[in-house]
């Protein structure tokens, strides 16, 4: 999924990336469910985030967009943009569709 968003000539987009890669453990090899979302200006990355849940939980793609979402705008390299972050965020939570 992209949201995409126009703010003072530059544009932000942010994406995220549902998966199940595999990965060890002191318990062996499993496949969590994992959302990456990804933050861009200008089709320049400035910031990367990660949501982890292990894979017998129950599936919440809001929760793991929302999680991933805030890692990604804390490492976001410019301290951005309150106005902006408010607007990437009521995209994000009013477009909530099931995964299936």
């Amino acid at each position: 999924m992209e949201y995409k968003e126009t703010y003072q000539g530059k544009v932000f987009t942010v994406n995220f990336m549902i998966g199940h890669p595999m990965r060890f453990s002191h318990k062996g090899k499993h496949f969590p469910i994992t959302t990456q979302c990804v933050i861009k200006r200008n089709n320049f990355v400035i910031g990367i985030g990660e949501a982890v849940k292990h894979e017998k939980d129950a599936n919440n793609p809001l929760q793991g967009r929302i999680k991933s979402a805030k890692k990604a705008f804390l490492n976001a390299d410019s301290k951005v943009w309150r106005e902006l972050r408010e607007r990437l965020w009521k995209q994000i939570l009013v477009e909530i569709r099931p995964i299936v």
